[in-house]
């Protein structure tokens, strides 16, 4: 039987958009043959990396007073009296619960100026101020701290950087990815229980002088958790589009009731003639020692049969990146453009095609995990091991540059309503990586990596405005501080007192989208961090 265009594009987009379209269920209701209950919490996640190896304590201070800071941090960075709460309330705890104090900052911006449009107006040129001073100001303009929680003193596990991105991307440190990335398990999660967004987990690539966006891995789970590495809209025509003059007088899709690749029943799925044969060979092959092998190549091409009937490229060039208004300190059109002299600075195509790529695929919901990069202005990473007042300065700077246009993407989540009174904001579960952190900025004596650093949440299923867990700050050693232990789920054994890991984080994470633990399993017992998740 044909199906028309809009019969094909439900059937393409399984149970996830569809439900957009099938306000009545159906042929692929999200609610049909649903396998995995899944718990509450946001259902998509975005993972930010920050390129070599960042120090999150230069723009998320864990100092929950203002005499610490002087023994850790050289005063040229900030001064004592200028560490605060991020949402501006200086320094009254948090009145939710006191155990955990509110997001920190190092407040080094001219709040005056900042605040005030009438500063910016009717001039090509910024006022006469050190400028790199007031990058970070977007996570107080746009009230982010109610939407933050950071967890400091994470061990790594390692201060290599191949094994610290795995370490941050799966939970599990090492020279090879031993557990599948958290996008791919939150991909395979939601499949499980119906929504199959046609694209489950993606890595958003870009180059420059950071290097690419590390890659992703399944790591055993099925087809469906497999992840895609795109460049842009281009390279996604290139993958998964049918317009182009190879497919003349082959598009044309039937809706053809498929069966599994051991034969069990399935769903009806959108597919050429050519389709057709190729999965009937392929079904014919088992019984054979590689069933394994042709199971998964049956499984990839039914997933990329509904990518091809989908027309992604055209949903995404129609669907909004950054739609709302820029700053009102931005200067130029480009709502990421980085001011860093007067009447210079960073274009914000450093980080515009890879943002904007990621809020078409999550506004247009045909993803589920994205994992993309935000490197410092013009490209630069964060991998700087000089020591004394000018090397220091640069890497403070680079960090508030790269959290400044962070700011402004999650200042656009947070302005775009998904319905039920939620924002995409609310709905997506953000999280800031990098390999390690560095050794803290103490005494000028050096900035090398260093494997305890701080992970930041923001987005939905969690208590905002909090920092979870610490920095063992001991003033004979300014420049190598240790996490300090805090309460974790330890399952059948109650609550207990660890340090932290990366792995734990993981937990963290699955529990606050809701995702069972036996979906998530990670080797080494890992636990979830209290005080994390909204309960």
């Amino acid at each position: 039987m044909a199906f028309n265009r809009r019969d094909l594009l439900k059937l393409a987009l399984g149970g996830g958009a569809a439900g957009a379209l099938s306000p009545f269920g159906g042929l692929l209701s999200p609610s049909r043959g649903r396998a995995l209950a899944l718990g509450p919490g946001p259902k998509r996640l975005l993972t930010v990396y920050m390129p070599g190896g960042w120090q999150p304590s230069m723009m998320f201070a864990p100092f929950t007073d203002r005499a610490t800071p002087a023994v850790h941090w050289p005063s040229y960075l900030a001064s004592p009296s200028e560490i605060e709460n991020l949402d501006g309330t200086g320094e009254a705890p948090n009145a939710d619960d006191a155990r955990y104090p509110r997001v920190r900052t190092a407040a080094v911006w001219d709040e005056a100026m900042m605040s005030n449009p009438a500063s910016f107006a009717g001039s090509p040129a910024w006022p006469d101020v050190n400028i790199p001073r007031q990058w970070g100001y977007a996570w107080r303009h746009y009230g982010l701290a109610e939407h933050t929680c950071v967890i400091h003193g994470v061990d790594q596990q390692t201060a290599e950087h191949y094994s610290g991105r795995r370490a941050s991307l799966s939970g599990v440190a090492g020279a090879r990815f031993t557990a599948p990335a958290i996008h791919c398990v939150a991909a395979h999660a939601l499949a499980l229980a119906g929504t199959h967004r046609p694209l489950g987990a993606v890595t958003i690539k870009t180059g420059g002088l950071s290097g690419s966006t590390p890659p992703i891995a399944r790591v055993g789970l099925p087809a469906h958790a497999a992840p895609t590495t795109i460049a842009g809209l281009g390279t996604l025509a290139q993958t998964f589009s049918d317009d182009t003059p190879a497919w003349d007088g082959l598009r044309h899709r039937d809706a053809v009731a498929t069966p599994g690749f051991d034969g069990t029943p399935g769903d009806a799925v959108p597919l050429t003639r050519m389709d057709q044969h190729a999965l009937r060979r392929l079904r014919a092959l088992r019984g054979r020692s590689d069933d394994g092998f042709y199971e998964r190549l049956y499984d990839a091409h039914v997933g990329v049969s509904r990518k091809m009937a989908l027309d992604l490229v055209t949903i995404l060039e129609a669907t909004p990146g950054f739609e709302g208004e820029n700053p009102h300190w931005v200067q130029g059109n480009n709502p990421y453009q980085l001011q860093v002299g007067r009447v210079y600075g960073d274009s914000g195509e450093t980080w515009r095609e890879q943002f904007d790529l990621a809020l078409k695929l999550f506004k247009a919901d045909v993803c589920t995990a994205i994992n993309v990069q935000a490197p410092a202005a013009y490209g630069e990473g964060f991998d700087i091991h000089a020591s004394g007042q000018g090397p220091m300065t640069d890497l403070f700077n680079r960090t508030r540059g790269a959290c400044e246009v962070i700011g402004r993407l999650l200042g656009e989540m947070k302005a775009t309503p998904m319905g039920g009174g939620e924002s995409l904001l609310d709905q997506t579960l953000v999280v800031l990586i990098s390999d390690f952190a560095r050794a803290w900025p103490a005494l000028e004596a050096g900035n090398g990596h260093w494997p305890f650093t701080s992970y930041v949440l923001i987005g939905g299923g969690i208590h905002g405005n909090r920092m979870v867990g610490g920095y063992d700050l001991d003033p004979t050693q300014p420049n190598n501080p240790t996490g300090v232990a805090l309460d974790v789920d330890g399952g059948a054994a109650g609550v207990l007192q660890k340090h932290p890991a990366a792995r734990d984080v993981a937990r963290t994470i699955y529990r606050i989208m809701g995702i069972p633990d036996e979906v998530s399993e990670i080797s080494g017992g890992p636990n979830e961090i209290l005080g994390v998740r909204a309960v």
